[in-house]
């Protein structure tokens, strides 16, 4: 989906690879399951993240300078390749990502975002807090001629904190399902049991 949709908007000829997508469904007529639009997560610890090509600095690092306080690289998300079949469809999956990202323990997410990326999140209520203009010239030749016409759109790399979504996350309490769900403790919390203990 995301291939055909960056394609269609942008001339793009790319290949998402996240460490996992996030998908929004809706049922046919007939039941069938249908994929209205999706995200793809990327976690930092498992090495560069896409929008470090844009930054001076490590993603943590980063987020550390704009938050005012120390931010552990797993502690945050990346948000990419974000496409639907149609508005409605995306503004769902948007509302959804502060119910997501709490349950997958990560209180920052960091993307890139075009214009109108941006104006919807911010439409729906997405807090967001800009860190820099995506250059693509700061990627390799070859891989910014696979973008065709995204960057005249002049993306940005932004950040958000869940605490500071705290509506949109209670918005999605009883609205969304999510399905296949493992609940582990956070390592950081495990040792502080231990220690209390």
């Amino acid at each position: 989906m995301v291939s055909m949709v960056f394609a269609e908007s942008f001339g793009a000829e790319v290949s998402p690879d996240p460490d996992l997508f996030i998908r929004y469904i809706e049922h046919d007529a007939t039941g069938r399951e249908e994929i209205q639009a999706c995200a793809g997560i990327s976690y930092p610890e498992n090495g560069e993240v896409f929008l470090e090509q844009y930054l001076d600095a490590p993603v943590e690092e980063i987020l550390s300078a704009h938050a005012g306080e120390f931010v552990d690289r797993r502690d945050i998300l990346q948000v990419s390749s974000i496409a639907s079949v149609r508005p409605s469809a995306g503004m769902e999956l948007i509302q959804a990502f502060p119910l997501v990202f709490a349950c997958l323990g990560r209180p920052y997410a960091a993307m890139t975002m075009t214009g109108r990326l941006a104006a919807v999140m911010q439409r729906v209520g997405v807090v967001l807090h800009p860190v820099c203009q995506a250059d693509g010239s700061r990627l390799p030749a070859a891989e910014l001629a696979r973008w065709g016409r995204y960057y005249a759109t002049r993306p940005v790399v932004g950040y958000g904190h869940i605490s500071e979504q705290t509506d949109l996350l209670l918005r999605g309490v009883g609205r969304y399902v999510l399905d296949a769900l493992d609940i582990r403790l956070v390592p950081s919390q495990r040792e502080e049991l231990a220690h209390a203990a």
